[in-house]
């Protein structure tokens, strides 16, 4: 574990590379998401066309502790532009 003061060590930008390479995914595949910062862990949703992902990315290491997939059922009102339109939130 990083044992640097600095809580934030790693970037959302950073914590969405880690999550989209532990899910095995490119930024195309996927058609929306969020990111967001909670107590040191980056919290990071994304959707692809058959399935719902949530990981968690901790903010000093870069470690991913959590990851639940599932299938999506419901793709309505889904963004068609992928990545680059995805809402992050500190």
């Amino acid at each position: 574990m990083n044992m640097n003061t600095n809580m934030n060590t790693y970037t959302a930008e950073q914590a969405l590379r880690i999550a989209l390479t532990y899910a095995g995914l490119e930024p195309k595949d996927c058609r929306c998401g969020a990111l967001r910062l909670e107590g040191g862990l980056y919290e990071i949703a994304l959707r692809t066309d058959y399935q719902k992902l949530e990981l968690y990315v901790d903010a000093a290491d870069g470690e991913v502790l959590g990851f639940n997939a599932e299938p999506a059922l419901d793709l309505a009102g889904l963004s068609e532009t992928g990545a680059g339109d995805w809402a992050l939130a500190a």
